[in-house]
């Protein structure tokens, strides 16, 4: 059962009603981000995972985004005075496993197993974003 990193990110969040901007940490000073809106089913991924650098993670938002993920509380700090980053403590903005379990578990549950050929690790820096966050079922 395939779930993408940064759906896993944003699902913790999905219950407060903003929009969301996931990352993950892809190495030198680096974070791959992905915008996620709230649509009819929960956050959908609302455009293609892209590469940022620290000081260009709130570029791009117009309206209050939660900025969520594994973001170091030093570069943290410099978001704290702009008015389209909601930040939350860090505890409560990083990665947790027992969402992706719910998530995978859910899956599980559905019959939505994943081909074992397409569960191959997909690298934004070299090939085509991931797939957004699947549709739930109503």
């Amino acid at each position: 059962f395939g779930v993408g990193t940064l759906d896993a990110v944003a699902a913790s969040f999905e219950g407060w009603g903003k929009p969301v901007r996931a990352l993950v940490n892809a190495g030198r000073s680096r974070v791959v981000i992905g915008d996620y809106r709230i649509g009819l089913h929960g956050l959908t991924l609302a455009a293609a995972l892209e590469h940022r650098r620290f000081d260009e993670l709130a570029e791009g938002l117009t309206e209050p985004t939660l900025l969520v993920g594994d973001l170091p509380e030093q570069v943290a700090a410099n978001y704290r005075e702009d008015p389209n980053v909601i930040l939350l403590p860090p505890a409560t903005r990083r990665r947790r496993a027992s969402i992706l379990i719910d998530m995978v578990h859910q899956r599980w549950l559905e019959g939505a197993a994943d081909e074992l050929a397409s569960l191959e690790p997909i690298y934004v820096h070299t090939g085509p974003p991931q797939p957004a966050m699947r549709e739930r079922a109503t």
